[in-house]
């Protein structure tokens, strides 16, 4: 078994081990070994963040598995996705991850090691372009709120079969039946009417207390527009976007500068939580990378990959994107082993042979 913990050696003796050779050994492979080749070679986790999950992980009880996989959820929802301020905005457990030069919110006197920046623009120009794809499926509790504070069109947002009218969700059929009423067969105006309603309300979620959902997954504009025209079913598989539902998505593409994010992240495993198909980056590259879920042919070019913080989406930020908006026909799930192997013949070729040394295993 692997004897490394956040890239780090640790002699067999970290109170992760039993969970993650736990994980290892289990056939045929599944997410959960994902998880911890993701737990033992992600060298982006410092220790200090490393600490904190080990604080959550003592928190558990029951078998070491399952302690883990539980502080995993635990820290994602705690330490990121409902914090105004999230952990990998923090400088001192997470600046070796930040990217200089990109305004108040990151300047930083001390200078960086050469892992983050190699390959970065020097300095970085701060009016470059985003692309971030939104799934509208994913945005059921939004839509509960904007139903409950009766905001058009909303009024009509299918209803769950549970007492709360905020934390009831509805069947995942029902919302694709309910966007599709929407959506198809509209015209571009009621296109437009919808996914402005639609932003704002992600606005007014932000904004409340518990409000916040981090983070933003972006990548750069010029890399996603070369494949904006192949449509969602690309834009979700080239994103690594794994739809985990039994039905079909809708999906916007956003476009905004990075001026506008207060500064990207080169993201970690912590970051995606209990994701299977995120995979870390090799040490001293300053990008993170997303798994092309593309099978046939397998992808040849790695996209870039970063995360921010949650930022108000103005319309305007779809309409820089070209009005893209789409509808995927089918779930892209599974077949997890030959998407995380393909990925990591990719990026040995286009790092080398130095990719292997690092990580021995995948899946």
């Amino acid at each position: 078994m692997v004897d490394r913990v956040f890239d780090r050696s640790n002699g067999g003796g970290h109170p992760f081990d039993d969970a993650l050779d736990t994980w290892m050994a289990r056939t045929p492979p599944d997410r959960y070994c994902a998880i911890s080749c993701n737990i033992r070679f992600d060298h982006r986790v410092s220790r200090e963040r490393e600490a904190v999950l080990l604080r959550y992980y003592a928190a558990e009880t029951g078998p070491p598995e399952k302690r883990l996989e539980a502080a995993i959820s635990r820290y994602l929802q705690k330490e990121i996705q409902r914090r105004r301020n999230p952990a990998f905005l923090h400088r001192g457990s997470n600046g070796v991850n930040r990217f200089p030069d990109l305004g108040r919110h990151f300047s930083s006197s001390r200078k960086l090691p050469p892992a983050a920046r190699t390959g970065l623009p020097a300095p970085i120009n701060l009016d470059l372009r985003l692309a971030r794809v939104l799934d509208l499926n994913g945005l059921t509790p939004v839509f509960l709120v904007a139903r409950h504070k009766k905001l058009r069109p909303f009024s009509d947002f299918p209803r769950g079969t549970g007492r709360s009218p905020l934390r009831s969700r509805p069947p995942e059929v029902d919302v694709l039946a309910w966007l599709d009423a929407k959506l198809l067969g509209a015209g571009e105006l009621q296109q437009r009417d919808f996914v402005a309603a639609a932003l704002e309300a992600v606005e007014l979620s932000r904004l409340r207390p518990q409000g916040a959902y981090q983070p933003t997954w972006a990548t750069f504009w010029s890399r996603f527009d070369t494949l904006a025209a192949d449509g969602p079913e690309r834009w979700a598989a080239a994103l690594g976007l794994p739809n985990r539902r039994r039905c079909a998505r809708w999906l916007i593409v956003l476009r905004y500068t990075i001026r506008e994010t207060g500064g990207l992240v080169r993201p970690t495993t912590l970051d995606a939580g209990f994701n299977e198909y995120h995979f870390p980056s090799p040490p001293d590259v300053a990008y993170g990378h997303p798994v092309d879920l593309r099978l046939t042919p397998p992808a040849d070019s790695l996209l870039p990959e970063f995360v921010h913080q949650q930022i108000p989406h103005p319309l305007r930020h779809w309409e820089q994107a070209g009005f893209l908006l789409g509808r995927t026909e089918k779930p892209r799930h599974g077949w997890l082993a030959q998407r995380r192997s393909n990925h990591l013949a990719l990026l040995q070729a286009v790092y080398g042979p130095r990719v292997a040394t690092w990580m021995s295993r995948c899946i």
